[in-house]
């Protein structure tokens, strides 16, 4: 009977035990918590985790985001202005409506990212990958786009003029209504891209229709 009390004793006590601990772990500040934190904090967090961050409509000026893992993270309408995020992932990123201008975005994964109508003005994309990117109303005005793969994006409205294209990617990419007025075409593919109505460099035609 002693042993039998004894066994009883023993479970209550291990349970009690694991139930604390887990509490204590629920306690905790979760590891992201604390990188957003940090980010806001300090204004830089280089080559940090923080896939799914949600910081909409954020005043996140001047941030040092070198390298950061941004999958999937909802920056709509963000202040990112002189920003860096050189070599950042930001596939599947939300940054429609978001202020890039005078960001770093060289060799930054933009696949599938929504920029719709932000704003990009003297960006650095050198390098920058936005496969199928939605960039619908941007406008991306600077010194000019070298390497950039805007192979399927859609620049539907897209204000890209007085550019010059270095070997940039517009293979199947959609230009309609774009305006690319005094731009400058160098080694820049355009196989499949669309044009319609887009305002050509000499700022004398339009684009047909097909």
């Amino acid at each position: 009977m002693r042993l039998k009390k004894l066994i009883i004793l023993f479970a209550i006590i291990a349970t009690s035990v694991a139930a604390a601990s887990v509490k204590a772990q629920q306690s905790l500040p979760n590891p992201s918590v604390l990188l957003v934190e940090k980010l806001l904090t300090t204004r830089r967090c280089l080559e940090c985790q923080l896939t799914e961050l949600y910081l909409p409509k954020t005043n996140l000026r001047n941030v040092q985001l070198f390298k950061a893992k941004l999958q999937q993270a909802n920056l709509t309408e963000s202040d990112l202005r002189g920003a860096n995020l050189a070599g950042a992932d930001l596939m599947g990123a939300k940054l429609n409506g978001a202020i890039l201008e005078g960001a770093d975005l060289k060799d930054a994964n933009l696949r599938g990212a929504d920029l719709s109508k932000a704003i990009l003005d003297d960006a650095n994309l050198t390098g920058a990958d936005l496969t199928g990117a939605n960039l619908s109303g941007a406008r991306i005005r600077t010194d000019g786009l070298m390497n950039v793969n805007l192979e399927g994006a859609n620049l539907t409205g897209a204000d890209l003029s007085s550019n010059t294209l270095f070997r940039v990617n517009l293979t199947n990419a959609i230009l309609r209504q774009a305006n690319l007025s005094n731009t400058l075409f160098i080694d820049t593919k355009v196989e499949g891209a669309d044009f319609c109505g887009a305002l050509l460099p000499n700022r004398r035609s339009i684009a047909r229709c097909q």
